[in-house]
């Protein structure tokens, strides 16, 4: 069964309802250090996550830390998707992922499935 990385600091998978999860092996991350450590760990085809992180960093700033590391190793990007329930950081967050994928597909490379 594929892994998934569920990044949220108060809410589990299962509560969050409007979004329909593939069924997958799920690990939670709760901020931005614990994101990163588990990226390092291993290698996740799915990844979900929120904005709003308590104090600190945002999920916003996983998701731009992932893609930098994604493309320093040249490895490919996991599909994101976005559950946030605020709106402007699920714009950005939606936006800069897209414009990623984007631009490794003008580069010849594939990085999301």
């Amino acid at each position: 069964m594929s892994k998934a990385l569920f990044l949220d600091d108060e809410r589990n998978v299962k509560d969050v309802t409007w979004l329909k999860y593939p069924s997958v092996d799920w690990v939670v991350a709760r901020d931005y250090t614990e994101f990163l450590a588990k990226l390092q760990e291993q290698k996740f085809s799915f990844i979900s996550m929120d904005h709003d992180l308590g104090v600190g960093k945002t999920g916003y700033d996983c998701l731009k830390a992932m893609i930098e590391g994604c493309e320093a190793a040249g490895v490919q990007i996991p599909l994101c998707v976005f559950h946030t329930q605020n709106p402007v950081g699920k714009r950005n967050m939606e936006q800069t992922f897209l414009n990623y994928v984007e631009y490794a597909a003008k580069s010849g490379r594939v990085y999301a499935s």
